[in-house]
């Protein structure tokens, strides 16, 4: 039966892929995205307001493949435009959720490197933090950083995130090292896309 964890390495695989030898398309990206806000979720009411975060940025993308099929032409329509800056662009949001990728890439990485460990320090509370404050520490101000850790207490365990998931620790681990791997080639596309166009990646 297919799980969350399952549908998500599949579509950062297909969407990897895609780099390979041509543009990455819209649709797709926003479907892969999709699932990190279905991940979000996991983590219980306290974190409502960043899975409305998350959401807000891939239904923006969503909307985006309706009028263009690659991420180039979405970017370069903003460039031409000069809507590259104003607030909650495509691009703007695009590179938000190319962040939240870096994110889950580091989080995952450190799970699947502490074989699974979940106490003290190694909770993957703890670890999610330090994803966090990789990505968005010099990002997010500290009223928010502040309300995440105080809110960190509240995320599940890792034996509770494994049954809600539908997974054990081999599956978990398999499927989390294919979403690593594609993470690194999907946000080293987008820095690519943008550095081309001599874009700014701190938008």
């Amino acid at each position: 039966m297919p799980t969350l964890l399952g549908n998500m390495s599949e579509a950062f695989r297909n969407l990897a892929a895609s780099t390979v030898d041509g543009d990455m398309e819209v649709k797709p990206f926003a479907q892969a995205c999709s699932y990190i806000t279905s991940l979000v979720r996991l983590l219980g009411p306290f974190f409502t307001f960043a899975v409305n975060d998350v959401a807000e940025k891939v239904d923006d993308i969503n909307r985006a493949s309706e009028l263009f099929r690659t991420l180039t032409s979405m970017v370069e329509a903003d460039n031409e435009q000069n809507e590259f800056w104003t607030a909650n662009s495509h691009s703007r949001n695009l590179l938000r959720l190319k962040r939240i990728i870096e994110m889950v890439k580091i989080l995952f990485e450190q799970i699947v490197a502490s074989n699974f460990d979940d106490a003290g320090e190694s909770s993957w509370a703890s670890k999610g933090l330090v994803a966090y404050s990789t990505v968005f520490g010099q990002q997010h101000g500290a009223g928010l950083q502040a309300t995440l850790t105080n809110y960190a207490s509240f995320i599940p365990t890792q034996a509770q995130f494994l049954v809600t998931l539908q997974e054990d620790e081999a599956s978990c681990g398999a499927k989390m090292t294919v979403i690593v791997e594609a993470a690194s080639l999907i946000t080293q596309y987008i820095n690519n896309l943008f550095i081309s166009m001599e874009l700014s990646l701190e938008g």
